[in-house]
This record gives C-alpha cells, sequence and structure tokens, in this order.
C-alpha cells in the first residue's frame, strides 16, 4: 500500500515538468473526486483525512495513466505478469507451504488457497476482471486462468469469468455462438465441481458451493444490504462519510448477525450509505453510459474490448463483493479504466493501429 501511495506521488510529480500525451478525463471521475472534497467541508471524521487522500492518489494514478501513459499494450501485460507469479504461490499453498507469509498467518487460512492477495476471494476477483486482457495476448492461456480464478473457490469470480470468456469469444467467433455459450456452461459446471472436490480432498474442508451455503450467504446479505440502503436514506445527500460503515454499521447489523461486517459485501450499496445515496446512483450511471458510448465508437479494436469486458466485469463483481478497501484490488480496478480511457482516447484521434 505505501508503495502504491508513494511511487504515484513520485510519478506525478515527474509528470509536471513532461507534455501529456492526451487531453481528455472521464468526467465523472472528477466529479467523484470533487464529491469528496466537498464532503470533508461538511463531514468531519477523525478517519476522514486519510481515506480522502487515498481517493486523491487513486485518482492521480488514474489522471497519470491517462494522460502519460505511452505503452498501453505493454502496461496490460503487467496483469498478465502478475498472474504467473501466483501461480508458484498457488501451487506451493495447496502443499501447505507458505512462501510469503508467516507461518501464523497461513495457520489462520490453512483452508484456502491465496497466492499473495491474502484473501482466496480477492485472487479469484482479480482473475477473474483480467482473464479478457489475458485472453487478448493468447487464448492458450485460458486453461491457466481457469484454474487460477476456480481453484480458490469464489463463486462470485466463477460466474464472472464464465460470462466474460463467453462474451469476448463470441466476439471472435461470431458463428459458434450457440458452441461457445454451450462450452462455457459446461465449463463452469465442471469446474465448480471441481473446485469442492479440490477443497474436500487437498485441503480437507467442506464443499463451497452447495446450494445450503449460498442460500445462506445470499440471505445474509440481502438483509445487510436492506439495513444499509434503509440507513443510507436517512442522510441521502451526502452520506456518512468515507470509511464510516466500518465504525458505524454494528448498530443497525447487529441484530442481524453478531459479527461487525467491515463492508455490506455489495460496493454499491457500500458507497450509498458513505458518498450519498443520489450520489452514487448519479455517479455509477453517468459512468456506465459514458463507457457505453466510447466502445461503440472503438469496438473493432480488440484490446479496448477486452479492456470493455474487464470493466463490465467489475462492475458485475461490485454486486456481490467489494473492491474499494483492498488495495491490491483496487489498484488493478483503477489502472484498468484508465487503460481503457487511455485505449478509446488514441484510437479516436487515430494514433494507433487497431490490434
Amino acid at each position: 500500500m505505501l508503495f502504491f501511495l508513494f511511487s504515484t506521488i513520485v510519478m506525478f510529480c515527474v509528470a509536471m515538468v513532461s507534455t501529456p500525451m492526451r487531453k481528455s478525463l472521464n468526467i465523472w471521475v472528477a466529479l467523484f473526486l470533487l464529491w469528496n472534497v466537498v464532503q470533508v467541508l461538511i463531514i468531519n471524521l477523525a478517519q476522514f483525512p486519510l481515506a480522502f487522500f487515498n481517493v486523491v492518489i487513486g485518482c492521480l494514478l488514474y489522471y497519470l495513466i491517462v494522460m502519460y501513459a505511452s505503452n498501453i499494450r505493454g502496461i496490460c501485460k503487467w496483469f498478465m505478469y502478475v498472474m504467473f507469479l501466483n501461480i508458484p504461490l498457488l501451487i506451493s499453498q495447496i502443499f501447505k507451504y507458505n512462501l510469503i507469509f508467516t507461518p501464523a498467518i497461513g495457520a489462520i487460512y490453512e483452508q484456502t488457497l491465496f497466492g499473495f492477495f491474502s484473501f482466496s476471494n480477492h485472487l479469484a476477483l482479480y482473475m477473474a476482471i483480467i482473464a479478457p486482457i489475458v485472453l487478448y495476448f493468447s487464448w492458450w492461456l485460458l486453461p491457466v486462468a481457469i484454474f487460477m480464478t476456480f481453484i480458490p473457490r469464489c463463486l462470485t469470480a466463477d460466474i464472472v469469468m464464465t460470462l466474460s470468456v463467453f462474451t469476448l469469444a463470441c466476439f471472435h467467433l461470431k458463428r459458434f455462438k450457440v458452441y461457445v455459450l454451450f462450452v462455457s456452461v459446461l465449463l463452469f459446471v465442471i469446474f465448480t465441481f471441481f473446485s469442492n472436490v479440490m477443497g474436500k480432498v487437498l485441503l480437507k474442508s467442506t464443499p463451497e458451493f452447495t446450494a445450503k451455503t449460498v442460500y445462506a450467504k445470499v440471505e445474509m446479505r440481502l438483509k445487510i444490504w436492506e439495513a444499509t440502503i434503509k440507513e443510507a436514506t436517512v442522510n441521502p445527500y451526502w452520506g456518512r462519510g468515507l470509511v464510516s460503515f466500518n465504525t458505524t454499521s454494528y448498530a443497525f447489523t447487529k441484530d442481524i448477525c453478531e459479527k461487525r461486517w467491515d463492508t455490506p459485501q455489495n460496493d454499491y450499496v457500500h458507497l450509498m450509505y458513505e458518498i450519498g445515496f443520489w450520489a452514487t446512483l448519479i455517479l455509477i450511471s453517468g459512468y456506465i453510459v459514458s463507457i457505453f458510448r466510447r466502445i461503440k465508437e472503438v469496438h473493432y479494436d480488440k484490446l479496448a474490448l477486452a479492456l470493455f469486458i474487464s470493466i463490465i466485469s467489475i462492475l458485475i463483481s461490485m454486486i456481490p463483493q467489494y473492491f474499494l478497501y483492498v488495495p491490491r484490488l483496487i489498484t488493478a480496478v483503477v489502472v484498468i479504466l484508465a487503460l481503457f480511457e487511455a485505449r478509446v482516447y488514441d484510437l479516436k484521434k487515430g494514433d494507433v493501429a487497431c490490434i
């Protein structure tokens, strides 16, 4: 996290003496930052300055990539490199060896496989959102992407991975949409079953994806979402302030579940509570409309299409999961959003060839 913060600041200082390659930013990102500035002036929370600083750093990173990134394709390759870096860590964890974390920390997660993402869900979600980018470079990497997504056992990631691969394949194989759909569903069923078997045999844990466990999780989250949205409507214009859910949610969730929830397991609901119901609705819907307008103009470019499908994967994953307060995930999200914006700008200006 400190590397993310300080490296972004250093890059921004260097950029100040450089000539920007592009002169275009997504207005909805700028509005999000402006809204948080207004919140700082209106709401005074003890943790707010640090949270606001993180938001500013994230927006700076977005700005630097959009305005100054020269090799978009090369930056995309780093997502693939991170995937390969996790493979030996994942395999070592299957055999109960943790190459990064201490034995004490590793013991806590002895029934999960997480690479260097600390939690298995985070690794699976990372793989699900970068899968289209990885497949842009080579479809031969599909088995690796499937392995890295399904092995950590996260149902959201499994579904998103299946949908993104199916969507990308439909654009590449337009004559075989029915066959692609059949194969995608078949692979989802096979690997979901396999991940259950893997958990039982290798990790000696109970099956993750049974009807009972999935129903229980969905039921619990729906109750938390309902309670959070109800609280969000109490202050629908300004919200409670960033990182306020962690410190105030127990008051209205304790009747639903005894444990304290750091997040409602839904980034949209989380934003409604912290930055305001109407602000979330306007900013998110505005951003979604803007990226759909952009992809219509450049859908012929395979890299732009891969980045667009990755963004859609992120937007879907944010419904039952969370990215906002996970540095490893939110950094990847910011980079993907910025790369898509930069790629679209270059294509519209004719600065790059379609590949």
